[in-house]
């Protein structure tokens, strides 16, 4: 159970929210997500979307630079889709208590709508035939 706030007055109904919000927390916090594609490059990011790991087999190498820059952002983009999946289940339970509809309603009233909606991933490739590396006249051969 998590500590309860000195302010407020202890209740059944707000230990049951309390215990609801500890549940959903402890959900999200491990919605990290690992994808490995058949083409050989695995991608972990951690609960914030950020990469957490990438690894990529000789299979994975033998592509072009432009063709595994999109193995790479497809990857990450699949790993991201699943991570927030994972963070609005643990959010689905909460979300459809009763008070916590009310308070959100109250929330959205005062601060705007919006505020609780997770971000969308802001990895977008501009031009998923040119690479980073070769916009910039490179290769990931190069050193």
């Amino acid at each position: 159970m998590t500590q309860p706030d000195p302010a407020l007055p202890d209740s059944p109904e707000l230990d049951r929210l309390r215990e609801k919000v500890a549940a959903a927390r402890a959900a999200a916090a491990d919605a990290s997500a690992m994808v490995s594609t058949s083409a050989g490059v695995s991608v972990e990011i951690d609960v914030d979307g950020k990469l957490a790991g990438l690894a990529l087999t000789p299979q994975a190498m033998r592509n072009s630079p432009a063709s595994l820059a999109r193995l790479i952002i497809d990857a990450y983009q699949r790993a991201d889709r699943n991570r927030l999946d994972t963070l609005r289940a643990a959010l689905t339970d909460l979300e459809q208590d009763p008070a916590v509809r009310d308070a959100r309603r109250l929330t959205e009233a005062f601060f705007g709508a919006g505020l609780a909606d997770p971000p969308e991933s802001s990895v977008q490739p501009s031009d998923p035939d040119v690479s980073w590396i070769e916009r910039r006249g490179g290769s990931i051969y190069d050193r």
